[in-house]
């Protein structure tokens, strides 16, 4: 099982108004000089899930993805 596939099947039993969904790209990334590999999708993420987090009221569960996702729901918890 993919992590996405344990994300979906988690969101499954969740209600569907309650869930928001954070599009990930599919393309590996580049390190950007970084030293991390695919540091660029890393970024995208964190991104995209602090620009759906800001729009939520608490609380908020986080639920699949990566570091990325992690990263995210932290900074977002620690600033409330």
């Amino acid at each position: 099982m993919r992590l996405i596939d344990g994300a979906e099947a988690i969101r499954g039993d969740l209600p569907a108004s309650a869930t928001h969904t954070v599009s990930v790209p599919s393309a590996a990334g580049d390190a950007l000089g970084t030293g991390v590999h695919r540091f660029s999708s890393l970024t995208l993420v964190r991104e995209l899930a602090t620009a759906e987090l800001s729009l939520l009221e608490a609380p908020v569960v986080t639920v699949g993805g990566d570091c990325a996702a992690d990263l995210a729901s932290v900074q977002h918890a620690v600033a409330a």
